[in-house]
């Protein structure tokens, strides 16, 4: 079966990531999602930061989420690929200081990618403290 991707922009914002994890973990995500799905994909930009790519396959029960989290471990229902999926995305977020969150139900899975969003750095004024007072 196919699936079509469906894209809705939202707001542009930077982000700290390696580039060639970032887009790993975005295409291990659309391959599980275009597999399992039994209609459209969805990726969006829910906030800043925050990419989800969702499917309406069936879903992952809570405890085949958790092993499926682990490494090297494969769901019963497809023994392609060796196992490193959501692993593997998870253990890139951490690398680049984001995360991985995944949420699942009977009417489909929603992954999102939570990146880390650099602050600039603070200045006295800022902070309230103007240049000219001394701090105690």
């Amino acid at each position: 079966g196919s699936a079509r991707v469906m894209h809705r922009p939202g707001p542009a914002c930077q982000v700290q990531a390696v580039p060639s994890l970032a887009l790993r973990a975005i295409v291990n995500l659309l391959e599980n999602a275009l597999k399992y799905s039994q209609g459209p994909v969805e990726v969006e930009c829910l906030a800043q930061g925050v990419l989800q790519i969702s499917d309406s396959g069936s879903g992952i029960q809570a405890a085949e989420l958790r092993q499926a989290l682990a490494e090297y471990s494969q769901l019963q229902r497809d023994q392609r690929g060796v196992g490193l999926g959501l692993s593997a995305v998870q253990r890139w977020m951490k690398e680049m200081q984001g995360q991985l969150e995944v949420v699942s139900s009977p009417g489909g899975t929603k992954a999102r990618l939570c990146f880390f969003i650099p602050y600039p750095e603070s200045t006295p004024t800022e902070t309230g403290v103007e240049s000219s007072q001394s701090l105690p």
